[in-house]
């Protein structure tokens, strides 16, 4: 579980603040993700069978150089959960 997180201007290849790998998960409840840069998944990006829940959250002006500025799915195989989150784009 990741609650109660800043997760502002970080930089990666995939998933500028998280990046759930394959066959992983989690829980993020209550988190900021802003400002984060990334090639895919500018805030968050889920690898093929990965699955978390993403409650709660700021996910906001993030930038992916090719897919998903706010969220990457890679794949049709991702089952995450997203609830009541504020998400721009």
């Amino acid at each position: 579980i990741i609650s109660n997180c800043l997760f502002y201007k970080n930089k990666a290849s995939f998933g500028g603040a998280i990046a759930f790998h394959t066959y992983s998960g989690g829980v993020m409840i209550n988190n900021t993700i802003a400002d984060n840069k990334a090639i895919n998944g500018g805030g968050l990006y889920f690898a093929v069978h990965s699955n978390g829940e993403i409650i709660n959250n700021i996910i906001w002006n993030n930038e992916a150089q090719s897919f998903g500025d706010q969220v990457c799915f890679q794949g049709n195989t991702n089952l995450p959960g997203f609830y009541f989150n504020d998400c721009k784009g």
